[in-house]
């Protein structure tokens, strides 16, 4: 997701994975960013060029934080950034 919060410069913004858990929210860096039109293009389906490459990168990161979340036992947003910190 965008995080308008934050411009890089221009219309540019830091594209973050959301982890939410008891309320708590946090936001972890990708690496990527995008303007809110080609947000609205990074679906599989009509992302052309480089844009295509960006989903797939990100879906990298929600599965690799799923897989970290599920061995976290009993979960905590310390121990996730602890243990996810260094895939960052």
């Amino acid at each position: 997701m965008p995080d308008l919060r934050r411009s890089k410069g221009g219309e540019r913004f830091p594209l973050k994975l959301r982890v939410t858990y008891k309320g708590e929210r946090k936001y972890y860096a990708t690496g990527f960013d995008a303007t809110a039109e080609e947000w609205d293009l990074l679906n599989p389906t009509t992302a052309k060029g480089d844009l295509r490459r960006i989903p797939q990168e990100l879906r990298i990161f929600e599965k690799n934080a799923a897989r970290c979340s599920e061995e976290l036992i009993p979960f905590s947003i310390a121990r996730f950034e602890s243990s996810y910190g260094d895939t960052l």
